[in-house]
C-alpha cells in the first residue's frame, strides 16, 4: 500500500508538472496573440484612411481609428453593428448591399474601387473613395469584406465649386460668357 501511495504521489507530482507547464505554454501563446493584436491596431490607428472589416453577414468586425472619427461613433458603439444599416444613406442600401454580395463571387473574388456616400452620427454626408476586398476563410469559402477608404469631401465640394466659378459671375451668380459660349 506504501508503495502504490509512493507511486502515485509521483504520477500525480509529474501530471501536475505537465499541466502547469501546458498552462504556462497557452498563457505565453495567449499573451503573444494579445501583443500581436495590439500592435496591428496601432498599426491601423496612424492610418490617415478608414479601415473597415465586415463578416459576411456585413457586420463590422474591425475599425480603425479614423473610421470611428468620421462617422463619429466610439469603437464600441460600432462593433458588431451591421454596416448598411450604420453608415449607409437609406436610399442607397439595396443597391449598396447587392454590391456587396457581388464582390464574394466565386467566379471572380476580388477587389473593387468606387466612391459612395456614409452617413455620419449627426447625419452628415461624407463621399468616401473605397477599395474592398473579399476575404476568405481557411476552406476558401467568402468570409468577409476588408475595406479602405479616403474621405474625398472637401476635394468634391472643392472641384463643384470650381465648376460653379468656371459658369458663373462671382459678383452676380449669374451664368457668365463661359457658359454661354459652351452652350451655344
Amino acid at each position: 500500500l506504501s508503495a502504490e501511495r509512493v507511486s502515485l504521489d509521483r504520477r500525480v507530482r509529474e501530471r501536475t508538472a505537465e499541466l502547469i507547464g501546458e498552462v504556462e505554454r497557452r498563457k505565453k501563446a495567449e499573451d503573444r496573440a494579445v501583443h500581436e493584436r495590439d500592435r496591428a491596431e496601432n498599426y491601423l490607428s496612424i492610418a490617415e484612411a478608414l479601415i473597415v472589416a465586415l463578416d459576411r453577414d456585413a457586420r463590422i468586425t474591425l475599425i480603425n481609428r479614423e473610421g470611428c472619427r468620421v462617422l463619429g461613433y466610439a469603437r464600441e458603439e460600432i462593433i458588431g453593428q451591421d454596416w448598411f444599416d450604420l453608415a449607409v444613406p437609406g436610399e442607397e442600401r439595396a443597391r449598396s448591399r447587392a454590391a456587396y454580395e457581388k464582390l464574394f463571387d466565386r467566379d471572380r473574388l476580388s477587389s473593387t474601387r468606387f466612391q459612395a456616400v456614409v452617413v455620419t452620427r449627426t447625419g452628415e454626408r461624407r463621399m468616401i473613395e473605397w477599395r474592398n476586398t473579399a476575404l476568405t476563410g481557411e476552406d476558401g469559402v467568402p468570409a468577409g469584406s476588408l475595406s479602405s477608404g479616403l474621405d474625398i469631401t472637401e476635394r468634391v465640394n472643392a472641384e463643384r465649386r470650381m465648376r460653379y466659378l468656371a459658369t458663373h459671375d462671382t459678383t452676380t451668380g449669374l451664368r457668365n460668357r463661359n457658359w454661354l459660349r459652351d452652350h451655344l
